[in-house]
């Protein structure tokens, strides 16, 4: 009974995952942007109509990463929570070893994972989506960024890859 119960709350995990049967508070949660974050690298692309009732899972800077299974029981969103998460997609990921250092010189929180799956790929748009700790993701791209130190500072909030805190004194 128990293994039943559990398959069931799989499926109308699953379900609701994928978009089905999501209210409408679900979908503006999960459809919110971070349009002019401070801390994601905007990538040019037109929003998506801002509609409560309809969500659209997309890969734009500043919206949240969307769920895709990856295993079983795994999913992309199972990626994210501890640092910054790179997503690299297709058979032949591209090279982002100077990314990687710079991530590395600043302390910044930061890993890559690849992913040879079409269908993921097609969802994210995009060969290389950066993903911040909160899901959000902060920059997407075809290649490595040509200047990755602005990238990375950019993101993490400064030179020393630390956001800078203003404390009250009061």
């Amino acid at each position: 009974e128990g293994e039943l119960l559990r398959r069931e709350f799989v499926e109308q995990y699953r379900a609701q995952k994928r978009g089905e049967g999501n209210s409408s508070s679900d979908n503006a949660m999960l459809g919110y942007c971070y349009e002019d974050s401070p801390i994601i690298w905007p990538d040019g692309t037109e929003a998506q109509p801002d509609d409560p009732q309809r969500f659209i899972p997309t890969a734009r800077s500043g919206t949240r990463a969307p769920h895709a299974w990856i295993g079983e029981d795994r999913s992309t969103l199972d990626l994210f929570g501890i640092g910054y998460v790179l997503l690299r997609f297709g058979p032949n990921p591209a090279d982002t070893t100077s990314l990687q250092d710079v991530a590395a010189k600043r302390k910044v929180p930061f890993r890559v994972v690849d992913i040879d799956d079409l269908k993921i790929a097609e969802l994210y748009e995009r060969n290389l989506v950066l993903v911040r700790p909160d899901g959000h993701v902060a920059w997407r791209g075809d290649v490595c960024p040509g200047d990755p130190v602005a990238l990375i500072d950019h993101l993490s909030g400064g030179e020393a890859g630390q956001v800078h805190v203003q404390r009250n004194t009061a």
